[in-house]
């Protein structure tokens, strides 16, 4: 009974590995086609691909794609099953990495160098050597179109069997892996086209019963998302004259990701939240899952990650306050979109054939329009959340480390000094997105920024260089107020407390003073009152525009209830600036537009009151 058993056993093996390899030898190989790729910035790019099933059965597509986790889908008009899995393919040479000289080159006429001399033969393979041991490291790009030599390598120093030669006299040669080998050369190359290599597939199952009623061939749309091709906007602005400047824009295309032909590109702009972007599908068969685990968890940790460095901003749209834009106007220009669009937008470039590694340049658009050259100096607020003076060093590293390293030169660089810009609107019928921008006149080259996202026939002001013919000064002093001011306790951030009332702080003696206080939580904030003062002079032979734009923790206070001289300031727009966190003081920006003739010296002055911790 036993023995039966055994018996049965053993032919059940048998005929389910005859099936197996029966199964295997009607897999049939199918081809696919990319329709469209739409590549952001980042790297990332979605792919449209269609695989052509001609009838029922098994179908091997060979080079599947490597998706991003999540992105992967199937659209079929009949039920496919689809499998990943690892199969022997044939690999072209220029794409194969090492060379297993007993198996690729078997069959093959071959002349090896090794000793000073030439062999001409073909190799039978090995003994009992391990499988690997034969490997010669040499770069797949030996095989080029014109050679059919490989470059010298190092041969393997296992001390596994050796391989076997036969010359063409028939005489048998056993090498060593610690022969000189220098080279080998295939004489017959124009046989030797591809080699076989275990690579992913995806294998596709139509089923071949009645059921099925759809015409054949069976056509199945694939969506994925990937990494390997990205894009770089570039613009250049030409100045025509004191009317009219040209702008144009251009982008390169990159393609690291594999040979494509005749594809429909599309430029995506926008700030796309992919959070699992460095997470490779399970699809993929060399995925293990120990790694597919690890790469989620990195995902985590990034997504509550800090801070968004420049690099960032021009990868993925960042909308900054600057180039003479204040917050409010950058939520303007946002809410200026259609609300029932998403902030995605797809350039279409045409059709395109690009090998893996190729780089290609395009124009994208070309348009003039109307500008001004205006001068912006913004002066930041130089206070912390509790009222406290910063120096300049100071407020760098904390924003710094809000918003990243990179910002210190291309945001905060205006602080300190004027900056000539070109104020301009958005001529394109599409957005403008976040690039490196140039600035020539004529053939002159004037300097070089960053544009951030502009909407259409919405304005933006680029940074072009310092104002070094404009020369600013910024005071500010604490003053005694000429008369009783309102408490600015009712403004503070957070709401008071009832039991936080404002006090007047008694010192060690039991003495008040007149300065006013406050109580905050616990904590005591004198009610301090500051004079602001900015000075701009004109050095330059023209008639120049200044807009002179400044931060301030607090509430303004009229000139009127400080002094008693009249307010002879031009007229200033103040508006409140949400950026401030956890503070005790709002935050406002006040802003000039002056217009200073040649030589000519202008101040304006304001006043605010600020609570600051004692």
């Amino acid at each position: 009974m036993n023995l039966n058993l055994r018996r049965g056993f053993f032919l059940y093996l048998i005929l389910f590995f005859a099936l197996s390899i029966a199964a295997r030898g009607d897999e049939r190989s199918c081809q696919s086609t990319i329709n469209s790729i739409g590549v952001f910035k980042n790297g990332i790019f979605v792919v449209h691909e269609t695989v052509t099933l001609p009838g029922g059965g098994t179908w091997i597509l060979a080079n599947p794609p490597k998706p991003i986790h999540g992105t992967f889908f199937l659209e079929s008009p009949v039920p496919v099953s689809v499998q990943s899995a690892i199969r022997e393919v044939d690999v072209p040479l220029n794409q194969v990495e090492t060379m297993d000289w007993s198996r690729d080159f078997a069959g093959h006429k071959v002349a090896i160098s090794f000793g000073g001399e030439r062999v001409v033969g073909e190799f039978l393979g090995t003994g009992e050597g391990t499988e690997g041991g034969n490997s010669l490291d040499t770069p797949a790009t030996a095989y080029g179109p014109y050679s059919n030599r490989l470059s010298p390598g190092e041969v393997s120093n296992s001390t596994s069997a050796p391989l076997v030669f036969r010359k063409e006299s028939g005489e048998l040669l056993f090498l060593s892996r610690k022969a000189d080998i220098s080279s080998v050369e295939v004489l017959d190359s124009q046989k030797m086209q591809s080699v076989k290599r275990p690579n992913p597939v995806l294998i596709f199952t139509v089923p071949e019963d009645d059921s099925t009623t759809a015409p054949m061939p069976v056509t199945v749309r694939m969506t994925w998302l990937a990494k390997g091709i990205s894009w770089a906007p570039s613009y250049r602005i030409n100045i025509v004259n004191r009317e009219k400047i040209l702008l144009e824009q251009t982008a390169v295309l990159i393609n690291e990701a594999r040979d494509l032909t005749d594809v429909d590109f599309y430029l995506i702009s926008g700030f796309p939240q992919i959070p699992f972007g460095n997470v490779t599908s399970p699809v993929d068969p060399k995925t293990s899952l120990a790694n597919f685990f690890q790469s989620l968890t990195a995902g985590q940790n990034q997504l509550q990650g800090g801070a968004v460095t420049m690099q960032q901003a021009v990868v993925f749209n960042q909308a900054y306050p600057n180039q003479g834009q204040t917050e409010s106007a950058i939520d303007e220009v946002t809410a200026s979109l259609s609300a029932d669009t998403l902030d995605t937008f797809y350039q279409p470039i045409g059709r395109h054939t690009l090998a893996q590694g190729d780089r290609l340049v395009l124009s994208i658009a070309k348009k003039e329009t109307p500008w001004k050259k205006v001068v912006r100096w913004n002066i930041p607020d130089l206070r912390d959340e509790r009222g406290r003076s910063l120096s300049y060093d100071d407020y760098l590293q904390r924003r710094m480390n809000r918003y990243g390293a990179a910002h210190e030169d291309t945001l905060f660089s205006e602080c300190r000094d004027p900056q000539d810009t070109i104020q301009f609107c958005n001529p394109f019928d599409f957005p403008i997105t976040t690039g490196v921008i140039s600035f020539f006149e004529t053939e002159k080259f004037r300097g070089q920024g960053t544009l951030f996202w502009v909407n259409p026939d919405s304005e933006t002001s680029a940074i072009v260089n310092k104002a070094l013919s404009i020369s600013v000064a910024n005071r500010e002093e604490e003053i005694s107020p000429a008369a009783p001011m309102q408490n600015i306790a009712n403004n503070a951030r957070p709401i008071l407390a009832p039991s936080d009332v404002p006090v007047n702080q008694a010192d060690e003696k039991g003495n008040t003073s007149d300065t006013q206080t406050v109580r905050i939580y616990g904590d005591y904030y004198r009610i301090a009152t500051i004079k602001a003062e900015m000075t701009v002079e004109n050095h330059r032979e023209e008639e120049a525009t200044v807009v002179v734009t400044r931060r301030f923790s607090g509430e303004p206070v009229p000139a009127e209830s400080v002094n008693s001289s009249p307010d002879t300031n031009p007229a200033a727009k103040t508006t409140i600036v949400t950026d401030q966190v956890n503070g005790v003081n709002r935050r406002h920006e006040i802003s000039w537009t002056l217009t200073l003739t040649p030589g000519e010296t202008r101040t304006v002055e304001f006043y605010y009151q600020v609570l600051i911790q004692i």
